[in-house]
Order: C-alpha cells, then sequence, then structure tokens
C-alpha cells in the first residue's frame, strides 16, 4: 500500500487541496484544543489545520512522500506536527493517550477496519472524542472520488456497531458538494460522525 499511496501524492499539487475538510474544520473549531491524532492523515491539509488552532498534532501515515508534503505545509503555516511514516496499528501509541482521533476519508478493507477502529478506540481518553468523516456506501453511485469497493464505505449502521459502547453525538448521512483539489470534486454522499468514549 505504501507505493500505492506514494505514486498518488507524487504530484507536487496537493491532491485533496490544502484547506482543511468542512466537517472536520467545524470540529476542530467547536472543541477546546488537546491533543489529537490523524491516522491515515496524507498530505496534512486536517492536521495542519489543526495544529493552527493550538491542538497538539500527531499524524500518521503510510506514505513518506505524504509526510514530505505535509510538513512542507506546517512549515508554510508556521506550525509543528508530529508525524509519523508507518502502520497506525503497530506503531504502538500509548492507551488512552488521546483527547481526540479524527479521520478523514479513512476507508479501510474489512477485514482490517474493525481492528483498527478497535484500535483506536483504546488510544481515546475516557471522554475523548472520536470524529469521522467519509464516504457512505452511496458513494459508489458518484464520480467524486473514494474507493470503488462498497465494503470500504461507510454506513450509519456500520458505525453504530463498531462502536456501540461510545455516546453517539452524531452519525448522519448527507449530501455534499466536495471542492477538495481533484481527488475529492463534485457531488458526494457522506458519512458524519461523532461519538464520546464512556
Amino acid at each position: 500500500m505504501q507505493s500505492f499511496w506514494d505514486e498518488r501524492y507524487a504530484s507536487q499539487k496537493y491532491i485533496y487541496g490544502e484547506e482543511p475538510n468542512p466537517q472536520l474544520k467545524y470540529f476542530i473549531d467547536r472543541n477546546t484544543p488537546g491533543k489529537i491524532l490523524f491516522p491515515g492523515e496524507g498530505e496534512g491539509r486536517n492536521a495542519v489545520y489543526a495544529a493552527m488552532q493550538n491542538w497538539k498534532v500527531v499524524a500518521i501515515d503510510q506514505s513518506n512522500i505524504a509526510k514530505i508534503k505535509a510538513e512542507a505545509l506546517a512549515t508554510k503555516h508556521g506550525v509543528k506536527i508530529d508525524y509519523t511514516v508507518g502502520d497506525i496499528i503497530t506503531n504502538s501509541y500509548p492507551t488512552r493517550s488521546f483527547d481526540a482521533i479524527a479521520l478523514s476519508f479513512f476507508h479501510l478493507p474489512p477485514q482490517v477496519r474493525n481492528k483498527v477502529h478497535t484500535y483506536l478506540a483504546s488510544l481515546l481518553k475516557p471522554g475523548g472524542i472520536l470524529f469521522i468523516v467519509g464516504f457512505s456506501k452511496q458513494q459508489i453511485n458518484y464520480n467524486s472520488g473514494g474507493p470503488s469497493n462498497i465494503d470500504m464505505l461507510y454506513s450509519t449502521k456500520l458505525l453504530l456497531e463498531e462502536f456501540n459502547d461510545f455516546q453517539i453525538v452524531t452519525n448522519q448521512q448527507f449530501e455534499s458538494h466536495l471542492n477538495e483539489g481533484d481527488g475529492h470534486d463534485g457531488l458526494a454522499s457522506l458519512i458524519e460522525f461523532e461519538a464520546v468514549k464512556k
């Protein structure tokens, strides 16, 4: 997968743009800054924005090229992010060490998704917030981005099942017009999920 993402990010342009996802931006803006983890962060647009709002940012991705671009974006905006290249599961962050975890278009095959979600839940402090924005299963009918494998897409039911011991704040499917670089462009079907660890 590393070679796939290195190739995906090889362009000098930011494939998903330099601005944060709107739903994630709103999440960052309305919560008290703390320590936040961005798994699968890619080129850094969301992590850098959070750092600009005084969050202590930790990010991880499989692509070294993504890390280089993310750190360049952080430098451009005068902030620092702690960015690691590696696999989220094998990186072994301390349990209960994050105030928030934010997943932005972090789509995984079903055979690993539940394992990753369980691991991420263990990294949150009690009262910590999990935020997810990504493509719904209806996105298979749109051409604005996302995986072509429907099993990698989200549904509100799936997220309720995988985080059934969390207090749900938001769990909704909606349509939105994406304008996030060449990678996300056009009408899309999205899921927004926010939940608090009990």
